[in-house]
């Protein structure tokens, strides 16, 4: 495991390092990025692009190879019952009907707002 003063030092990452350096998947209104190596090592939390687009979800990968350990003790300890009215990804939002354009289209027209509301 980390040493515990590194403890601080991972979020220093997440809030520094996330906002200088990565790939976006969304277009949000700041310079958030995700981040491979502060996504590995901070178990999650360098998703951070994906986690200013939807800040209430408890799961920050939204990709396949975004791997998001805090995510999964979240399912784990909903499981046991444990955790409960855990938010998940509104994946209508970001995989189809949202208000947040994907990096990758970014040149395409945005959503109407409307479409957002209506998305949950």
């Amino acid at each position: 495991m980390y040493a515990p003063s590194s403890y601080g030092n991972i979020t220093w990452a997440v809030n520094s390092v996330t906002h200088l350096w990565g790939y976006r998947n969304y277009e949000t209104d700041e310079d958030s990025r995700n981040n491979i190596i502060v996504g590995l090592i901070a178990n999650g939390e360098g998703w951070h692009n994906n986690h200013h687009a939807d800040p209430r979800s408890a799961r920050h990968g939204h990709r396949w190879w975004e791997i998001d350990n805090t995510y999964l003790t979240i399912r784990f300890l909903a499981w046991l019952g444990l955790a409960s009215d855990v938010v998940a990804l509104n994946r209508a939002r970001f995989f189809g009907f949202g208000c947040w354009k994907s990096a990758a289209t970014a040149g395409r027209s945005p959503k109407k707002p409307s479409a957002c509301h209506s998305a949950g």
